[in-house]
């Protein structure tokens, strides 16, 4: 086993080896003091530091403004409110208590209010990044994508169009990525509590090296292992997965920010003003994204819950004609991203793009339960777009044998917004029945359904 490490480590010993690596694992307080002295700046990185102030002198030289000079921008969003209605408006700006202004808000609205907001006709916002090189996984679940990473003195740094991998805060990171794989993914989930882990490919397949992460520069991961600095090869590191020390939480409203890029990042809202959206990802760490790369801001409150995030009670499904496929969570049946098209004048289609919702055929019916006394059900009903029009189906919403709910929709027809009151109803059922056609082509997604408290 240790000739297997030694391999993926190819072993490079440091010049001068660092004296303090002794700890006690089960103490992580002795740990981050640990990771405090084996995380500081070094020669092999030096070369890399000097690069950037290089750059910043060229910048100044050639009176380049940085972003944070650029003219701001108020973004237009399509705001929906817990009530179920909808406006479309600039977003000036959000204070710290929450209130939202904008050019067509004209009675006090509060963060806390709204449901989502989202760039008008869906703007696209890329599924899969398979062209980003580095994917840096965030804690709440969130995600950068970038092309470069460079790490030193506990800070993270990265071209992303988001803005926010400028000197990140180490702690708010909890995986860099360079090859995602079910190794890295397994690492990820079993993090360890006082140690970091880099997997390596080798001869033999992946390998996982665990120590202390010291930083990445000039093509090189550094980690002190077995109390000595080495040096591993960047092509040949999958990721660096950094040890579970989750930072202190802020308190406020929260919110899931998808950019245009595909990343995503969860935290805290700060505000919003002169064209950035303030977002706290711990007590400590806030950062500030541009706000012409949103895409959309789902708005987590305990007055709503997407289904695609519950766990169904009862599931039914059964197919004619049709291939049997199982119902998707914020995907179509078929796995793409859910896709709805509105029909305009002239016969030419819109195809909006929604990032939360269920993915259904005909037959099928999803049961879930009201657990927390919700008062409506809301959702975008249609056919989804990737079968070009075809497709034929009935949708109920039914609780108790009662329809509360239904409608005949087809590809060729646009989607419905459905709004019911569920007051005092113990769960719904979502159910799906062949139209025309039989079943062929029945797509349907309940785009963003949610249950959601107004009163």
């Amino acid at each position: 086993m240790m000739t297997n490490i030694a391999q993926a480590l190819r072993l490079e010993p440091r010049q001068a080896e660092r004296t303090k690596h002794a700890r006690q694992n089960h103490a992580i307080g002795i740990r981050k003091s640990l990771m405090a002295v084996t995380r500081k700046p070094n020669s092999w990185m030096l070369s890399n530091c000097l690069q950037v102030a290089v750059a910043f002198a060229v910048a100044a030289m050639t009176c380049v403004p940085w972003p944070s000079q650029a003219r701001a921008q108020d973004a237009v969003f399509d705001i929906t409110k817990l009530d179920g209605t909808q406006l479309r408006s600039t977003i000036a700006s959000i204070d710290k208590s929450g209130v939202v202004s904008g050019s067509q808000i004209q009675s006090p609205l509060l963060l806390q209010e709204i449901v989502a907001l989202d760039r008008p006709g869906g703007a696209a916002v890329k599924a899969n990044r398979n062209d980003a090189l580095v994917k840096i996984r965030l804690v709440n679940g969130g995600y950068v994508f970038c092309n470069s990473v460079t790490v030193d003195n506990d800070k993270v740094t990265g071209e992303s169009d988001a803005q926010i991998l400028r000197r990140l805060p180490l702690e708010v990171v909890q995986a860099i990525i360079f090859r995602d794989s079910e190794t890295v993914n397994g690492a990820i989930a079993d993090r360890s509590a006082d140690k970091d882990t880099v997997v390596v490919q080798t001869e033999d397949g992946l390998k996982m090296v665990s120590g202390i992460f010291e930083g990445i520069a000039n093509q090189k991961v550094g980690l002190n292992f077995n109390g000595k600095s080495r040096k591993i090869g960047l092509g040949r590191t999958t990721a660096v997965v950094l040890a579970n020390i989750e930072p202190g939480a802020a308190e406020g409203t929260i919110a899931v920010v998808n950019l245009l890029d595909g990343s995503k990042v969860t935290g805290t809202v700060a505000g919003l003003k002169d064209g950035k959206l303030d977002l706290q990802l711990s007590a400590s760490t806030l950062v500030s994204i541009p706000v012409e790369t949103v895409g959309r801001v789902e708005v987590l409150t305990d007055n709503l819950v997407y289904l695609s995030s519950l766990q169904p009670l009862s599931v039914e499904q059964k197919t004619i004609f049709a291939f049997q496929r199982t119902w998707q969570i914020d995907r179509s049946i078929e796995g793409n991203p859910i896709r709805l098209a509105f029909h305009r004048s002239g016969g030419n289609r819109a195809v909006k793009q929604y990032a939360k919702g269920l993915g259904t055929q005909s037959w099928s019916r999803i049961e879930f339960v009201n657990e927390k006394n919700y008062t409506r059900f809301q959702a975008t009903v249609g056919v989804d777009a990737e079968t070009l029009g075809r497709g034929d189906c009935i949708a109920e919403v039914v609780s108790d044998g009662i329809v509360l709910w239904s409608e005949q929709i087809s590809g060729k027809s646009d989607p419905r917004e459905v709004d019911i009151d569920i007051t005092a109803m113990e769960s719904i059922e979502l159910v799906v029945k062949p139209g025309e056609a039989f079943d062929l082509g029945d797509h349907l997604d309940w785009a963003n359904a949610r249950f959601v408290k107004t009163k």
